[in-house]
């Protein structure tokens, strides 16, 4: 059995590593077995999908590091009145101008209403929604795509909290 939390349930009860962990067990194995060591060479599929991998990891990195520096800055604005009222009172009016240039657009889409177009954007919305990811979320941990589920979690509830939080900044 093995111990880590990143691991998922398989099929047949037996523990499915996560891609990365396997990737880098893999290699750790191929250089470490007894006809290999430090000089052991890896073909060129292996040191690919390390590299593929390695490239992964640093994004997803790179990723969290950017929107935790964001969420500072957010949260810096919001937490400091005078800093946050004078962000407002020059986000705001650009915002309302948007809103006013974009609403004959909005209208002019409105016009080619039909019940084909209205279902496409009604699945549309509910595919980018609460009621989507409150129905995915348990099925992807159901079907042992663990590390995907979290991922999925962590994007939805940073959506979410953004989305609310710079509607509340701006328009309330």
């Amino acid at each position: 059995p093995l111990e880590n939390t990143m691991e998922s349930p398989h099929r047949n009860g037996e523990m499915r590593l996560g891609f990365r962990k396997a990737l880098a067990r893999r290699l750790f194995e191929l250089e470490h077995w007894e006809g290999g060591g430090p000089g052991h060479r890896y073909n060129d599929d292996e040191r690919a999908a390390f590299e593929n991998g390695y490239r992964a990891a640093i994004q997803d990195v790179l990723v969290m590091v950017g929107a935790g520096l964001f969420g500072m800055a957010f949260l810096t604005v919001c937490l400091s009145p005078s800093l946050y009222h004078k962000v407002r009172e020059k986000v705001r009016p650009w915002v309302v101008v948007q809103v006013e240039l974009g609403r004959p657009w909005v209208i002019w889409v409105q016009q080619f209403r039909s019940a084909w177009l209205d279902r496409l954007h009604l699945f549309a919305a509910n595919t980018c929604g609460v009621p989507f990811y409150i129905t995915m979320l348990p099925l992807m941990f159901w079907v042992g795509e663990l590390q995907l589920a979290r991922q999925a979690t962590s994007f939805m509830a940073t959506c979410i909290y953004v989305g609310n939080a710079v509607k509340d900044a701006i328009s309330a």
